[in-house]
């Protein structure tokens, strides 16, 4: 599995290239990206599918909205925003087409990876 800092990287780098708010629909909300990554060991370049999937709660769908569906695109610092409305969500990202193998993780574990990188 990829070091969070790359994962952190890779999902950072395809939210500001593919600035799209998310789908939502009813408390889901989906977002999907493309970007191109190039390794330094080897110089090649892979192309990048990003996912990341939220299930939001009744109580909880319309802050989750106002923070994921804007229309100007999500930023990582937005994900941690609706990390900070629900510290339960249930999610997955989602990245594809990395040379070892696809990853997922937990979006709670991802957001918190996030905070602990720039907390070091």
């Amino acid at each position: 599995m990829a070091k969070p800092a790359l994962q952190k990287w890779v999902v950072e780098k395809c939210l500001r290239e593919n600035p799209a708010p998310f789908q939502q629909n009813g408390t889901s909300f989906t977002w999907a990206g493309d970007t191109r990554v190039k390794s330094k060991q080897s110089g090649r370049v892979y192309p990048v599918h990003v996912e990341i999937h939220v299930e939001a709660d009744k109580r909880t769908e319309n802050q989750l909205s106002a923070c994921l569906c804007r229309t100007e695109g999500v930023r990582l610092e937005d994900l941690q925003i609706a990390h900070m409305v629900s510290t339960r969500l249930h999610g997955k990202v989602h990245i594809a087409g990395l040379p070892q193998s696809d990853i997922e993780v937990d979006f709670n574990k991802f957001v918190k990876s996030i905070a602990e990188e720039k907390d070091a």
